[in-house]
């Protein structure tokens, strides 16, 4: 399914700290993301969501053979934006959980900066080229879940079905976020869909994929895609990527459509150019963790004038500039 979005600006705020009790007399109130009734609310949405994509089958306790791996949840509640209360439920999967030994099978790869620069270089080098980016709505959730089977009880919100004689405890059949190999469920599962359409892995950064016979190239970020190539065939894949997956997908970067990535603002001037921003949010962050006030003045690094950064920050179709585009 594909969700049109509008804009691409989303408001994230930190995500509070609690203990993943239910307590919807007290718990929204308390932690001032809106009032309980609002975040029960949340809470069931996230659950139907789970049980249309099939995360979990329900059994009873007695059926779980003895020795099997065991593991607790938590809710995670999130308020993205003025009018937009989320809640998300997780695995509380601790390092070494499993048989207290390190594993070495949850790497997830992310792309490094230079892979957005080849991006946008393509797209301001081509007219015909254009910028899409996407996101993926719970993406862990569309994987399978790898290695052995995995129990858990239920949040309170959670009603099971009439007919089991006994407790009743979920089998848990996705990716659940807070399970350590869940980014690498996911990324795997993201590959073999894409490999089924015809792009191919880059060997040098896992998270960049092409597509020789379209001319697509796309770079992914966990559940986050920026998409370049001619705009039939990018507007195709998407279309064919929201047939398989929970996507929501924004306008293509023009003058009058700024884009978001990364927490990079790109921007497209009417000659072509693209501009990277960075993100006051980020350093709003940045300056809130280590102390700083907002009156805090300034200061530039002292350092020779040969190594002074430059001061093009754009990509231009005549005249491509990468000096300071980090």
């Amino acid at each position: 399914m594909i969700v049109e979005i509008s804009e691409g600006t989303r408001e994230h705020l930190p995500v509070p700290e609690e203990d993943g009790e239910v307590l919807p007399d007290v718990g929204g109130a308390n932690l001032g993301l809106g009032s309980p009734e609002e975040l029960l609310q949340a809470r069931r949405s996230e659950l139907s969501k789970m049980e249309g994509l099939e995360v979990y089958t329900p059994v009873l306790e007695s059926s779980v053979p003895q020795g099997s791996y065991w593991t607790t949840l938590r809710w995670v509640d999130v308020r993205k934006s003025t009018n937009e209360l989320k809640s998300r439920l997780v695995a509380r999967e601790f390092k070494g959980a499993a048989g207290g030994e390190e594993r070495d099978d949850v790497f997830a790869a992310t792309p490094v900066p230079a892979s957005l620069r080849m991006l946008l270089l393509k797209v301001a080098n081509d007219p015909r080229y254009v910028l899409r980016t996407a996101d993926v709505t719970s993406a862990f959730l569309h994987a399978g879940l790898q290695g052995p089977p995995v129990y858990t009880r239920p949040p309170e919100e959670w009603k099971a079905p009439a007919g089991f004689k006994g407790p009743v405890v979920w089998k848990i059949e996705r990716s659940l976020y807070g399970l350590r190999n869940s980014p690498r469920s996911w990324q795997d599962h993201l590959c073999s869909l894409l490999s089924s359409f015809g792009f191919r892995r880059g060997r040098s950064d896992g998270s960049v994929f092409f597509c020789g016979e379209t001319g697509v190239t796309l770079v992914v970020h966990v559940d986050d895609l920026a998409v370049a190539g001619p705009a039939d065939e990018v507007g195709d894949l998407l279309e064919r990527l929201g047939k398989q997956l929970l996507l929501k997908v924004y306008p293509e970067l023009s003058p009058e459509n700024p884009l978001t990535f990364l927490g990079r603002k790109l921007t497209q001037d009417g000659d072509g150019t693209i501009r990277v921003l960075p993100s006051l949010t980020l350093f709003k962050r940045l300056a809130e963790l280590v102390g700083l006030q907002p009156n805090t003045n300034g200061k530039m690094t002292p350092m020779p004038k040969k190594y002074e950064p430059a001061q093009a920050t754009s990509l231009h179709r005549q005249d491509i500039q990468l000096t300071a585009l980090q």
